[in-house]
């Protein structure tokens, strides 16, 4: 799917009588929604998805594939995953059917997913990608998605709608101003709280500020997820491993 940039300087007005949403964030949320617009949307309407990361379109920190590698499975069952409540079976079809397994590992390019299966996290990113290529081409005829690499750094409000400003991905792409009559904020979780006495415990290999790595800002993979042991006093004994229920469904960024 081909992603937008801008090369000049210019507000960018959407066409005369079409109204437009911009999306802030391509991880899970802000393609769900992008996903269910151009479902539903049945009268003349753009709509803006602007990630900053590549690594995390199509999943975010959750499931994006900066964040994930094919070992990181979902903490639910493949019966339950579906992007449209109304429709249960879908992640099943898709994968059992329809999905494109050409780049998977050989240990999943034949196998057959049933209801109570696991799933990496990253197919369903592939699942989130292909079911947004399908909307697409499913849409209203008056209803286009534009995909856009850059980086929101300010929203206002301006008569009766809102300006994106957001700076273009592409070294010469500059700064812009995207006017926009809604604008949606799919941001995922903010980096936690940096307490005061954190600083004392960042030499410490047992304390974990954040258990989501995020991608470096160079564009950088990081490395496989490690499981690694902390207290919460750094002077008591070397505690045992958690288990993966404590940390499982809490905080996934989308």
């Amino acid at each position: 799917m081909q992603h937008s940039t801008m090369q000049d300087s210019a507000m960018d007005s959407a066409a005369p009588g079409t109204r437009r949403v911009t999306i802030i964030g391509a991880g899970f949320s802000g393609t769900l929604t992008a996903i269910r617009l151009l479902h539903f949307a049945d009268s003349p309407l753009e709509i803006c998805l602007i990630e900053r990361e590549e690594g995390y379109r199509y999943g975010g920190l959750a499931f994006g594939r900066a964040a994930t590698n094919w070992e990181h499975m979902l903490n639910i069952q493949a019966g339950r995953i579906t992007l449209r409540r109304e429709r249960p079976e879908d992640f099943l079809e898709w994968a059992n059917e329809e999905a494109d397994r050409s780049t998977w590992p050989q240990k999943w390019q034949y196998h057959s997913f049933g209801v109570a299966c696991v799933v990496p996290r990253r197919i369903f990113s592939q699942y989130l990608a292909e079911r947004l290529r399908s909307a697409v081409a499913d849409a209203h005829s008056e209803v286009t998605l534009r995909e856009m690499a850059g980086e929101t750094i300010d929203v206002r409000a301006e008569g009766e709608g809102y300006v994106v400003k957001y700076v273009d991905a592409d070294p010469q792409g500059g700064v812009h101003d995207l006017p926009s009559d809604q604008v949606i904020l799919a941001t995922g979780h903010l980096s936690p709280v940096q307490a005061p006495f954190y600083h004392r415990l960042r030499g410490c290999d047992r304390f974990l500020a954040d258990r989501t790595p995020r991608m470096p800002r160079s564009g950088s993979r990081p490395s496989a997820p490690t499981r690694r042991s902390w207290s919460r006093d750094p002077r008591s004994p070397p505690s045992t491993p958690s288990s993966p229920s404590s940390t499982r469904g809490t905080g996934d960024r989308s």
